[in-house]
């Protein structure tokens, strides 16, 4: 690798591993939902200051983990997996997680093991890589064409280039490293590989210029959320940034087990919401709730009671008024009356939605109308949203 290569590698490595750092340092903690993409940074970030201080001679390299056999590379199909899984839909299962690192573990151990020659490590590795890159295919593709809401829409927006640039890293890992493996003399491969993470600083130098132009990225997807909700507010402040109330003894369990999983619950709960603002087909329980969340009903239970400023009884009230807020401001009740609203948002009764509108809004739903068509009117987009 030449030495232009070698310096811009050591040097693309050094940044990455100062974002990676700087992430990390975030006082504001929020990270439970980017650990796998700060884990790519990490990989890449390593991978680039090793081979730029080797073929600077700042580092024997005998002394480099990455001159010795490939096993490593099962594992970064893996964190792209995940990587992405979280950046489109959600947190996943410790099952899943479990399932994914096991199998690239127990792939690893056997081709040490069993001491695999060079065409056995070819077809497994292809096989292997081939499954998740055609997966990672679909994901991408299924998300990125699916019919989206508003929010969702704005959300998408926000992430596009930054998930298909993301994709592409992945692509060009999954090409060049069954390239790689077809190639399987040391000397070969250990040039092949310094060449690759060389030429590829460049696509993470403008990652580097990307990250830096988007910081809020560095901080996972719940404070892109946040960023997004001050555009659109919440109808309704559900949630707390700050625990409420002191933890009895009895709850002491069970805040101590949901520590490291309680803003990543938070956050999907949050995008559970945005759903329902848009179609609220059936009230959730705390059971169904726990079985989409894969977690404990004590887990949620404790949420709610710490950092929620509802119990679960009202919580239910304010998805249903939060749902009905979203179809008066798509002009449902230019057409319908309040009674079909009430039954289409779920509630028992036009008297229990007066009550719980009244109640979460400080409005009755037709007060809320009333404003909403004036403040249209003295925007002049009256005409355009349906009225007459």
């Amino acid at each position: 690798m030449g030495s232009g290569l070698s310096i811009l590698s050591f040097f693309v490595g050094g940044v990455l591993l100062l974002l990676v750092f700087a992430s990390l340092l975030d006082p504001k903690k929020e990270l439970k939902s980017s650990k796998f993409f700060l884990a790519t940074l990490a990989i890449a970030g390593v991978q680039r200051v090793v081979f730029g201080m080797v073929d600077l001679e700042l580092l024997s390299p005998s002394l480099s983990t990455f001159y010795k056999p490939l096993s490593f590379v099962y594992f970064v199909p893996v964190i792209y997996h995940f990587f992405f899984d979280a950046l489109y839909q959600q947190e996943a299962s410790r099952r899943k997680l479990y399932f994914h690192f096991g199998l690239a573990t127990v792939i690893a151990i056997l081709s040490m093991w069993m001491n695999w020659n060079s065409a056995w490590h070819q077809v497994v590795f292809l096989i292997y890589s081939s499954i998740y890159f055609v997966g990672l295919a679909y994901l991408v593709w299924t998300y990125s064409t699916k019919q989206k809401s508003q929010r969702e829409l704005q959300y998408f927006k926000t992430i596009q280039v930054w998930g298909y640039l993301m994709f592409g890293t992945f692509t060009l890992i999954y090409g060049f490293s069954n390239f790689t493996y077809i190639h399987n003399e040391e000397g070969l491969q250990n040039e092949l590989l310094g060449e690759f993470y060389g030429l590829t600083s460049f696509l993470w130098l403008f990652i580097c210029f990307y990250l830096l132009r988007n910081p809020r990225i560095l901080y996972g997807e719940q404070r892109l959320l946040d960023q997004i909700q001050r555009v659109v507010p919440e109808e309704i402040a559900i949630w707390r940034i700050k625990k409420k109330g002191q933890t009895s003894t009895q709850d002491l369990p069970v805040e101590k087990l949901l520590a490291t999983r309680l803003d990543s619950l938070i956050f999907s709960l949050k995008k559970l919401e945005q759903g329902w603002r848009e179609e609220l087909l059936e009230v959730p329980s705390i059971k169904t709730l726990a079985f989409q969340l894969d977690c404990p009903q004590s887990h949620l239970k404790f949420i709610f009671k710490h950092y929620s400023n509802f119990t679960f009884g009202e919580y239910v009230n304010v998805l249903k008024v939060n749902y009905a807020i979203s179809l008066i401001r798509k002009g449902y009740l230019e057409k319908h009356t309040i009674g079909s609203l009430a039954k289409k948002v779920l509630f028992n009764s036009d008297y229990t939605f007066y009550l719980n509108f009244k109640k979460l809004t400080g409005e009755s739903p037709s007060e809320f109308h009333a404003q909403l068509l004036g403040e249209k009117i003295k925007s002049g987009n009256f005409s355009e949203s349906g009225g007459s």
